[in-house]
């Protein structure tokens, strides 16, 4: 089955980690900056959340908009509650307020507060810092916590954007952990710019591998339609996805396959081919009419969901076919320990730009 051919040309993932030395044949890729080299350095700081920001995410977040639309309703109710006892009734306004049991709605303001609070505390004075061990995130509002997630146990990278967030350029990031499960502290970036995101991307997930890693960051990120390789939902499909049938699609890079999705809230997911457990492809009998179907890429339990849905059925065949053999021999080529030694990874690293050739040729001579 043909499809669309994953990019096998090395490159710099965001945050820039390697440059190509000579031209033409001979060119090679010699590593600068690499996250083994980089996880060295004791107590970089990559992050900080501003104060204003993390209130400013919380003011606009879906749980504010949530309450917004509860507030209203409950005034509308208590409103006609109250008009009801002042025109049927002989009572006044005063006395038809004073009838309506108001503590029956302290359940949602409550919930209000406890989602508020929580958002507060989980970024309040937010850092990430590299260390050797890991990065270190470290926040708290009454208490200071502090975890150390180590980049070899990060399973898929998923990046949100609310709709209200894109008038500011913010972003949150979440991780699935090996271990973590549903944990809270699977938030790698409660609030950031695309910078911010970059800059953690680069730091704990493998290099995309590909040709301007940045621009197909962003693209993953904002863009729609089958610009610089990702597929959409067929147009003989819209039916299934009116809203989101440009947006929503994949692209399978030597290193990861990215996935993206949402027209309302974006999210972007990334999920290393070594860390796949195993994938399905499901189909029912609407989509067999419409030749479309759906990829579930099975990763570890987290909060993240890896799905490719209502996929071209050439395209997402080939993407399960070609996942298996990705996914194999990036598991022979992973590093089992957390860090590797220079000689280690430059040996590492040789066998991924072989690998990825040996990939490419075999898709042209299919």
């Amino acid at each position: 089955a043909s499809g669309p051919a994953p990019a096998t040309d090395a490159g710099p993932a965001p945050g820039l980690r390697s440059e190509t030395v000579g031209t033409g044949a001979e060119s090679a890729e010699v590593p600068t900056v690499s996250l083994q080299d980089s996880a060295r350095e004791a107590d970089r700081r990559i992050v900080r959340v501003p104060i204003p920001r993390l209130l400013g995410s919380v003011l606009v977040s879906g749980s504010t908009v949530v309450f917004f639309i509860l507030a209203l309703l409950l005034l509308a109710v208590v409103g006609g509650i109250a008009s009801f006892f002042v025109l049927f009734g002989d009572e006044s306004a005063t006395d038809a307020f004073g009838e309506i049991n108001l503590p029956l709605f302290l359940p949602i303001l409550v919930g209000a507060v406890f989602a508020f609070w929580g958002q507060l505390s989980n970024g309040w004075n937010f850092t990430a810092t590299m260390t050797s061990a890991g990065l270190r995130l470290k926040y708290g509002l009454t208490t200071t916590n502090t975890q150390t997630v180590p980049p070899g146990r990060v399973q898929a990278l998923q990046i949100r954007q609310p709709l209200l967030w894109r008038i500011f350029g913010w972003y949150s990031v979440t991780v699935t952990v090996a271990g973590y499960g549903l944990d809270s502290r699977s938030t790698l970036l409660p609030v950031g710019k695309v910078d911010d995101v970059m800059r953690l991307t680069a730091e704990m997930f493998p290099d995309l591998q590909v040709q301007n890693p940045e621009q197909m960051f962003l693209e993953g990120l904002s863009g729609r339609g089958t610009e610089r390789g990702f597929t959409e939902v067929p147009r003989r499909a819209r039916v299934f996805d009116p809203l989101v049938r440009r947006r929503r699609g994949f692209f399978a890079t030597p290193s990861a396959l990215m996935i993206r999705d949402g027209r309302i809230t974006r999210t972007l997911t990334l999920v290393p081919h070594e860390r796949i457990q195993s994938a399905a492809l499901h189909q029912g009998p609407l989509a067999r009419m419409t030749r479309i179907a759906t990829l579930h890429i099975h990763i570890p339990a987290g909060p993240i969901t890896a799905r490719a849905k209502n996929q071209d059925l050439e395209q997402i065949s080939w993407l399960f076919e070609q996942e298996a053999g990705y996914a194999a021999m990036a598991r022979r080529l992973a590093d089992r320990n957390q860090w590797m030694q220079p000689e280690e990874l430059q040996e590492f690293e040789k066998n991924v730009a072989e690998a990825a050739q040996m990939l490419s040729d075999s898709e042209t001579v299919q």
